[in-house]
């Protein structure tokens, strides 16, 4: 059974059994782990060893007139185990850890 996705690549692989049956869906193959924005903000601040801040600014500020969100969003990988038995395997820490290592090869490449 698929245990994790580390790029996009590897995710339509572990769905393409399932192409129709996942069409047009969202499926979560990430972390089941409800976090806030402020609460990522923080872990990725943490996880790099930044001293920036964190800016807030309202809905209206950042999207402009009109624009609707939901107020809390709960992730979840229910719609993926059942299309493929995925299971998470890596933490929320793990992702953050792996999205800074892919951005400081990719910035070390491109120097």
């Amino acid at each position: 059974m698929p245990s994790g996705v580390s790029c996009p690549h590897e995710g339509q692989r572990i769905i393409a059994p399932s192409p129709a049956a996942a069409a047009g869906r969202a499926v979560n193959l990430g972390s089941s782990e409800q976090v806030s924005i402020t609460g990522l903000a923080e872990r990725v601040i943490a996880a790099t060893g930044s001293r920036s801040g964190i800016t807030r600014s309202s809905y209206l500020e950042a999207y402009g007139d009109g624009y609707e969100d939901m107020q809390r969003r709960v992730p979840d990988c229910t719609l993926a185990r059942g299309l493929v038995g995925f299971e998470p395997a890596r933490t929320l820490d793990d992702i953050i850890g792996a999205v800074i290592e892919d951005q400081l090869t990719a910035a070390t490449i491109n120097m």
